[in-house]
């Protein structure tokens, strides 16, 4: 078949257009499809609560991201035959090989990152694929081919659609997330086949992905796909090594996507696309190959996926509801009523009420409630876990207060069930609120303030008044930040002085909050005072006073399909960095221009002046923005 042809070298000259046998006439590409793909994909779309929750937390949010890219194309080259001939000759190969309808336009944007992208345009009528420069020169002609034909496959074969959902979200449960990431490396699967359709040869597509992974090129590779694949056999035989952050990864291991590859070119599935009359591996034998090679190195959640959620939550109802009520000593007559009234068939006799108040008691329901709250969290979302928060917390006030004792124990199965302070405060908050106004709440999940995925449950608002003093119209939205339960102790006693610092010069409280992220972004270096995990946290802090400022002002805050918070949380601070703008690089006080941001990478590309064709990357601590500048993110700015 040729594939293995070790006569066949994987460079090719520069002047040599890639010749592969063109796509089967009424072949559709959707065929060579992963069919684990199309499973995980029907199975998600049999879950209509999920479909709702997924479109409510995309809305907006894909337009946004497709207009991030489209935005990208105003400032890159878009190929011509007469100035790039090469490149515009490999488009129309490609749209010939893969027999495309739509006109492909091609854009090659000046980015290091080896990377590319294709979608389809508004009207879905034409294609528009960008090739960073740092691909398309890594790149063989061969092996650009077979990037361009990967990227082309997502837009062919509709991916993108659903926004990326980190885990954590508040809506959706783990297991739901990690169905999502499973999707996303099947995907990237799928369209490795359409990727080694375009190019014609797998020892080209294997040394493309080998590329992309190593980030070296062709001076220091002699390629050899077959012993690279084995290479996954490695890491299979370490199956202990997989956990369950594997299943926070979108693309599957290189050496796999290598491996699935070679069984790929091997198979019924590629011989009949291409008009191929033999071959080694049924199509059906292909996919099993394939699901075998996935079970291997992706967390098992069988257990999780048959555990009874229902049962889990009932008992963690009842039982935490014991831990409250007699974790004082002494079981309230309204506790006792409030039992009899929730769970029946409880039998509330004088010594189950004496047994429950024990020590020892109380342990062992801690520790037996440790596996059911591992159940909860990972199929049930946080607000419904929140939900049987309330519950809990309802017992606890409603002897007329919370106790010492019952706060404690409150706060132990909040942390069991991973919620977070802020969405607990809420939940308490709510609480109270029912019982001060002493009315009945039959289903008080109902009542549950759970606030937005992008940003913690806001403070109450400070008192507004006329005062000329700008702290006194708005508050100190300094303390906002240090008062923030999230911040560590340590963390805490250097931005106190910081914010200290800010005060004692008067900064505006404007300014302030910008010259505290400013100064965050630094201090997160390897000898700075926080880490980056805590810088984080301070930022998405700074941006939360920075809302509240402007509702006290009576301004109304800019928003954003994707919220700056929401991109910090999912790639860090590199976000706070804009193309284009001058900050100052740290090590030498120089002025530098960002010339991209890699948000997957949290790094930052910077050019001197007069070098701005020499692009050094560097991490965001290590340069400092400008407060008084006017170019922050609009959650910053106050016009």
């Amino acid at each position: 078949m040729g594939f293995f042809n070790r006569e066949a070298p994987v460079r090719v000259a520069e002047e040599v257009l890639p010749e592969a046998p063109s796509l089967e006439v009424g072949v559709d590409l959707g065929s060579v499809r992963c069919v684990s793909e199309t499973a995980i994909a029907e199975l998600l779309l049999k879950d209509d609560d999920l479909q709702q929750r997924l479109a409510a937390a995309s809305e907006g949010m894909n337009e946004s991201l497709v207009q991030d890219k489209l935005n990208l194309l105003t400032g890159a080259y878009r190929v011509a035959a007469a100035i790039t001939p090469t490149l515009h000759n490999l488009g129309l190969a490609l749209k010939s090989t893969l027999r495309l309808v739509q006109p492909l336009d091609m854009y090659v944007q000046a980015e290091h990152e080896r990377n590319a992208f294709c979608l389809p345009s508004r009207s879905g009528k034409r294609l528009i694929m960008c090739l960073n420069s740092g691909l398309v020169e890594a790149m063989s002609l061969h092996e650009l081919m077979s990037v361009m034909g990967h990227e082309a496959g997502h837009a062919i074969l509709g991916h993108g659609k659903i926004s990326r959902i980190p885990f954590g979200h508040p809506n959706f449960s783990f297991l739901e997330v990690a169905r999502l990431r499973a999707l996303d490396r099947r995907q990237e699967l799928s369209c490795d086949r359409i990727g080694l359709i375009s190019c014609g040869d797998v020892r080209v597509s294997c040394s493309a992905l080998f590329k992309l992974a190593s980030g070296l090129s062709d001076r220091w590779i002699t390629f050899d796909e077959a012993i690279y694949a084995k290479a996954f056999d490695d890491i299979a035989d370490l199956t202990e090594i997989v956990n369950v952050a594997h299943a926070d990864a979108s693309h599957p291991m290189i050496p796999l996507r290598v491996a699935a590859l070679i069984a790929f070119g091997r198979s019924e599935l590629y011989a009949k696309a291409v008009g191929l009359s033999d071959w080694d591996l049924a199509a059906a034998d292909l996919e099993k190959t394939i699901e075998n090679m996935l079970a291997m190195v992706e967390p098992d959640f069988t257990e999780l996926e048959t555990a009874d959620d229902a049962s889990a939550f009932n008992r963690m109802v009842v039982q935490g509801a014991m831990l409250v009520v007699a974790s004082d000593g002494v079981v309230a007559p309204e506790e006792v009523s409030w039992f009899r009234s929730q769970v029946k068939d409880l039998e509330l006799d004088a010594d189950f009420l004496e047994r429950i108040v024990t020590e020892e008691f109380q342990k062992q329901t801690l520790t037996g409630l440790e596996p059911v709250a591992h159940i909860l969290c990972a199929k049930l979302s946080t607000q419904k876990r929140a939900g049987l928060l309330r519950v809990l917390c309802d017992v606890a006030v409603c002897a007329g207060g919370i106790l010492e004792g019952e706060f404690r124990v409150l706060d132990h199965l909040r942390q069991l069930l991973d919620i977070p302070p802020d969405f607990a405060s809420s939940v308490l908050d709510a609480a109270k609120r029912n019982a001060t106004d002493d009315t009945s709440d039959d289903n008080p999940q109902q009542d549950v303030i759970s606030p937005p995925v992008d940003q913690p449950a806001k403070p109450p608002k400070r008192d507004v008044t006329d005062d000329k003093a700008e702290r006194t119209k708005i508050g100190d939205p300094l303390e906002v930040v240090i008062r923030d339960e999230r911040v560590r102790e340590r963390s805490r006693l250097v931005l106190k002085d910081r914010c200290d610092d800010l005060r004692r010069r008067s900064v505006p409280a404007t300014i302030a909050l910008k010259e505290l992220a400013a100064w965050v972004i630094t201090a997160s270096g390897p000898k700075g005072p926080l880490t980056q995990a805590q810088a984080r946290v301070i930022v998405l802090s700074a941006i939360e006073a920075a809302r509240q400022m402007k509702e006290q002002l009576g301004l109304t805050p800019r928003t954003q399909a994707n919220p700056l918070s929401l991109q910090i949380r999912q790639f860090g601070l590199a976000t706070l960095f804009r193309k284009g703008q001058k900050v100052v690089r740290v090590s030498d006080d120089s002025i530098v221009t960002v010339a991209s941001v890699s948000r997957t990478r949290n790094v930052v590309g910077v050019s001197e002046e007069g070098a701005e064709g020499q692009v050094a990357e560097v991490e965001p601590h290590e340069l400092r923005k400008n407060p008084t500048s006017d170019d922050w993110p609009v959650e910053f700015t106050f016009a």
